[in-house]
């Protein structure tokens, strides 16, 4: 995941013995709070419910096409438990609140969000994760898609794009992003020509899992926040609120 962080916290995300130089959030909104103090609980369901989802493919218990079309997909390590990295970054933009940032390295992954949203595994999330908790996970997740170079079936569209394939992704007239597994980014722009889109998504679909996503809008609000381990329950520890002005880049 690339991001703008703001520079109140681009320097301790990663460094939990840190903290920002500005005062704890005493009192947040109730809206906020609908978002923050739910979503460790809702991350360590989803952590858990990838590890199955490795279980099953290992075991091959999926349908044998999808079983092996996830084998090339799926990271090798399974996500280590939030408890361990348990500070979260979140940005309002106009899709809402989505989170933007963690210390948890593998949910700075857009692999995971892309199999989140996978209709394929809807079925295996729906039997993991209650529906509320799955649809705030989808909403604070943004959509991610895994560049597969196999064409849909006729009538068939990309979900989340409805396109019918890769080459008309610049008809869309978003700005994205093109993520492989060694972590180089690739930026396709909405003003560039379609020529130029072609082919850096096929120079893309030749990368180590290379998966999608839509450039990150700057959020108008930025929250960071710490969570902590209470009787196995991930609880909401304190937050810090900044504002979308000054920002550094952290890739």
């Amino acid at each position: 995941m690339s991001v703008l962080l703001p520079e109140l916290f681009s320097h301790c995300l990663n460094d939990l013995s840190l903290s920002p130089k500005v005062p704890l959030l005493e009192e947040a909104p109730k809206a906020w709070l609908k978002h923050l103090r739910p979503l460790g609980h809702e991350l360590e369901l989803f952590r858990s419910a990838t590890e199955a989802l490795l279980r099953r493919v290992s075991k091959q218990r999926l349908s044998n096409e999808l079983n092996a079309f996830l084998q090339s997909w799926l990271p090798e390590s399974s996500p280590e438990n939030l408890s361990k990295n348990n500070r979260l970054l979140l940005g309002e933009t106009g899709a809402g609140w989505q989170l933007m940032g963690s210390a948890a390295a593998w949910l700075n992954d857009p692999i995971w969000s892309a199999l989140l949203h996978l209709p394929g595994l809807r079925s295996h999330w729906q039997a993991q994760v209650r529906a509320t908790h799955l649809e705030h996970l989808q909403q604070l997740l943004p959509p991610a898609w895994m560049l597969h170079a196999t064409p849909l079936p006729p009538g068939s569209v990309i979900a989340g794009l409805g396109i019918t394939g890769w080459e008309r992704l610049a008809s869309t007239g978003g700005d994205f992003q093109v993520h492989d597994a060694t972590g180089a980014i690739t930026k396709l722009s909405a003003g560039e020509d379609v020529s130029v889109w072609e082919e850096k998504l096929r120079q893309a679909m030749q990368s180590n899992r290379p998966v999608l996503t839509r450039a990150a809008v700057a959020p108008k609000t930025w929250l960071l926040a710490d969570y902590a381990t209470e009787h196995d329950q991930i609880l909401l520890s304190h937050a810090w609120k900044s504002d979308a002005e000054a920002t550094s880049q952290l890739c």
